[in-house]
């Protein structure tokens, strides 16, 4: 789901049903959307290659779980959050290659998948998943931005600067998130590394919803 309108709109979405199988057998399906910043080009390569990305990703990963204890859900577990992982560093240096050098341009990833019982959620930035379950909001992700404190702490020991413009916190009085991709500029204070959650499913389970902070920001 989008945000607040604008003449041109940076945010991008990906609907990607059965988009891999997974060692089991079990098909999982891919939801994201990301949230460009500095221009649409990061956040338009993230639309158009995440989910191949990741689906290289998973089947490496896949792979590796084969070979063990597939009774093991921690393991599974593991394989799931490695594969997002590096999912989201290789997005961000095809992001950063679609940028023009010398600009700042990124953007937020926030990327759901759904596979058995079970939600999968990789955060990086602002945009944020919320699941309604039996009526009540169920945050799936954490905003990246100044106002947490191990976020600013990682930030200021990387070496960054931070700025209040007008009540916002920014990085290097640029950016007031402090993940995202494709930031060539604003490394390595601004960082590629995904929050990752795994939520099992609910029969009382409504929706869920993906969106840019120009949803949440005004709700």
């Amino acid at each position: 789901m989008l945000g607040s309108y604008r003449t041109i709109m940076e945010e991008k979405v990906s609907l990607r049903p059965s988009f891999f199988t997974w060692a089991d057998g079990s098909r999982m399906h891919f939801f994201a959307v990301f949230d460009g910043h500095g221009g649409p080009e990061v956040s338009a390569l993230c639309r158009d290659h995440m989910h191949a990305i990741l689906a290289d990703e998973l089947a490496r990963a896949a792979a590796a779980y084969r070979k063990e204890d597939q009774q093991d859900e921690e393991a599974e577990h593991r394989a799931w959050k490695a594969a997002l992982t590096r999912s989201f560093v290789r997005a961000d240096e095809l992001g950063a290659s679609g940028v023009p050098r010398g600009t700042i341009g990124g953007s937020t990833a926030v990327v759901a998948l759904l596979v058995r019982g079970r939600i999968i959620v990789a955060n990086c930035g602002d945009s944020r998943a919320v699941l309604c379950r039996a009526g009540r909001a169920v945050p799936l992700s954490e905003d990246h931005r100044l106002d947490r404190a191990e976020e600013m702490a990682r930030v200021t020991a990387a070496g960054g600067v931070v700025f209040n413009y007008g009540g916002v916190l920014r990085v290097q009085g640029i950016l007031a998130k402090t993940r995202a991709l494709g930031h060539t500029l604003l490394k390595p204070e601004v960082i590629c590394e995904p929050e990752i959650t795994i939520t099992a499913r609910s029969e009382d389970d409504d929706f869920m919803i993906l969106a840019s902070d120009g949803l949440w920001d005004v709700m």
